[in-house]
């Protein structure tokens, strides 16, 4: 057997090992996410080198169409199998009385099933492959492939989202009105929040903000934590993070624990409330603790609704009478087991956990579930949660499972869950309008395409317009009402217009040409968008190493097509975060303002930079060197009333008069 059958036998025999859920591409994506980044990513930059263009896809619910596309065909006319392959409603197969025995078989089972499958392919690795049978020249297409294999991880994709408006200050944007988002940085009016992580644990800074005039009025530090988020409710301080293992291994040179990585199997997070209403002398009220790296949070209604990811332990560290070793905890007591779902009795090495906790009485947890399976990706709004597992199959396609939780006063209720062919890579591809679920998504079997779904209230399929953007993923998804528009990304730059009026019958109304990259989109008054994106002067189209942070306007016209009417390249060799954090920009659509970090590469320093629209034509108004030279992860910027805060978590807070733009401290 030469070295080439070996290898082939190996990856023949490779492919029927199922890979863990805690080491699915999402999964390690997400936890590259959620590690603060103080240094540029040789990887992350890697994945603007690629040969690009974009599209824009518009689907709306109003207007003349050119002929209906049913669900079951391409928009070409081409037929194609359901996007949904099974639809599970609450009291059919619910499995919602599960016992602490099946979980743990159903887990174990799992997990031993995975270990033997490695075994033996290490097993047949040992026995066939010489030391000498990889040489140089294979060596090195090897780490091209690993190269490949990290851009793709971190080819992620981040959307814009709208923003809610209280009082004169602006608030972090959020993905739907009414419901908050953390960030790590808030404002109410009169102080300014900021969180900062460090060796100690998290530190909060509580300033005082009167005009042209900042003061710092006092700062604590919560040890043995990182703060990811926080929230302001009247006078409490809402923060939530990670708890750092206090029983383990101490860094090297200091007394200080382990920092966990946000997906250990033995991690758990934390909400941490403080009373401010003497900003000076900030108070602890309590600190509670739920199994899981922690993954997101929503504010709703005046309850917190907190969301981790717990991964267990491997199948020999534990029995079936320890539970406390595979069963999720809050505050150290393990969930009962009618809590926890089994969704098709199928196992898992991972758990998705979520409470709720009612603010005003911040007492204890007011209800939590769980749920067996990588359920990393949410959408929610007033009345319904989403939640999303990406499963990726040996011939490399994703199949997504999505579970649609009711909620009221706290409370969780199952209410339906579906299986589609495809992939729903990120929150903002997920909307409700009327009664319908709406969902774009990007499906590969031999080839990449995407389209969009729509369903009723039980997670049926009504509709389904597909095909759209072939060998091209979804970047960026932005929706307004019975509005949804999405880029896609790779070679070619179509703008699709769908009409979904008809739920069962979406028409495909236009495919026009749109030069230009977003990866991040959000609606700019009644009739425009702002897209943030990579740009480049060179002819063709083409990306390269001196590709620019570029600014698009786009206007809509009444037939809901798309024009790029102005746009703005920075430097080359720069870049922003706002494809991969949304918060990060800074949207005043009433002001025409727009603001965010750029880090320049080529001079190795970074600015965050504030726009004015103006009659369809962008200008640059400010722009702040920042203290760190790829600082533009912890700075955000916020207004308060005329004046515009440029807030550096790791360098301090610069004033300007929005009127002006000069600073006055």
């Amino acid at each position: 057997m030469d070295n080439q059958e070996i290898r082939d036998e190996i990856r023949k025999r490779s492919m029927d090992i199922p890979v863990p859920d805690s080491l699915h591409p999402d999964q390690i994506e997400k936890k590259l996410e959620n590690t603060k980044q103080r240094r540029p990513s040789a990887a992350k930059r890697l994945r603007f080198g690629v040969a690009a263009a974009a599209s824009i896809a518009v689907i709306c619910a109003a207007g003349v169409g050119l002929r209906p596309i049913l669900w079951g065909e391409n928009h070409d006319g081409s037929s194609t199998d359901s996007t949904v392959e099974q639809t599970t409603i609450a009291g059919e197969k619910d499995h919602a009385d599960t016992t602490y025995e099946e979980i743990y078989d159903a887990i174990h089972s799992f997990q031993k099933k995975n270990q033997r499958q490695k075994e033996a392919s290490l097993d047949i690795a040992s026995e066939v492959i010489p030391e000498t049978s990889v040489n140089d020249a294979e060596s090195d297409t090897m780490m091209e492939h690993s190269s490949e294999t990290k851009k793709s991880i971190l080819m992620g994709s981040a959307d814009s989202a709208s923003s809610s408006r209280k009082g004169d200050y602006s608030e972090t944007d959020t993905q739907v009105a009414g419901i908050m988002e953390g960030d790590i940085v808030k404002t109410d009016g009169t102080h300014i929040f900021t969180i900062k992580d460090s060796t100690a644990g998290c530190t909060v800074t509580i300033y005082e903000a009167r005009g042209s005039r900042v003061d710092e009025q006092s700062h604590f530090t919560i040890s043995q934590a990182d703060c990811r988020e926080m929230y302001i409710q009247g006078s409490t301080l809402i923060l939530t993070g990670n708890l750092w293992d206090t029983d383990g291994p101490v860094r090297s040179g200091t007394d200080e624990p382990e920092l966990l990585e946000p997906y250990d199997s033995a991690s758990k997070s934390h909400i941490t409330l403080y009373d401010f209403s003497d900003p000076a002398a900030p108070k602890a009220i309590r600190q509670l603790s739920q199994s899981g790296a922690y993954n997101t949070s929503r504010i709703s209604d005046g309850y917190l609704y907190t969301f981790t990811n717990y991964n267990i332990q491997a199948a020999e560290d534990y029995s079936k009478d320890e539970r406390e070793k595979f069963i999720p905890e809050l505050n150290g007591v393990i969930m009962k087991s009618e809590d926890i779902r089994l969704p098709d009795r199928n196992g898992a090495d991972s758990y998705m956990v979520m409470t709720s906790l009612k603010l005003s009485d911040n007492g204890k947890f007011t209800d939590s579930k769980a749920v067996l399976g990588s359920f990393d990706t949410h959408y929610m709004n007033q009345d319904h949660i989403y939640a999303v597992s990406r499963n990726y199959q040996d011939n490399g396609d994703v199949r997504s499972t999505i579970l649609k939780y009711t909620y009221d006063k706290g409370r969780f209720f199952f209410h339906s869950s579906a299986a589609i062919r495809g992939a729903i890579r990120n929150s903002y591809y997920m909307h409700e309008y009327r009664d319908s679920f709406v969902f774009v998504y990007t499906r590969t079997s031999g080839r990449d395409t995407n389209g969009l779904c729509v369903m009723d209230q039980d997670l049926k399929l009504t509709g389904e317009i597909s095909d759209l953007g072939v060998n091209e993923t979804i970047y960026a998804s932005y929706f307004i009402e019975n509005m949804a528009y999405f880029v896609t990304y790779r070679n070619t730059d179509p703008v699709f217009a769908v009409d979904i009026s008809d739920p069962k019958k979406p028409v495909l109304k236009s495919e026009l040409k749109l030069p230009g990259f977003s990866s991040y989109l959000h609606s700019f008054g009644d009739d425009m968008l702002i897209g943030i994106g990579q740009g480049s002067k060179s002819s063709g189209g083409s990306v390269s190493s001196a590709d620019r942070v570029k600014l698009s306007l786009f206007s809509i016209d009444s037939d809901y097509r798309l024009r790029e009417i102005d746009k703005l390249l920075a430097a080359p060799d720069t870049e922003s975060c706002a494809d991969t954090n949304h918060k990060s920009v800074f949207v005043d659509e009433e002001r025409g303002l727009i603001g965010l970090g750029v880090v320049d590469y080529r001079n190795s320093e970074s600015a965050y930079h504030v726009y004015r629209c103006k009659k369809g034509k962008l200008k640059k108004v400010l722009s702040v060197s920042l203290s760190k030279s790829f600082d533009i992860y912890n700075v955000r910027g916020l207004r308060i009333g005329k004046y515009f805060y440029v807030v550096d978590t790791l360098g301090g807070i610069e004033v300007y008069h929005i009127d002006t733009w000069k600073k006055v401290k």
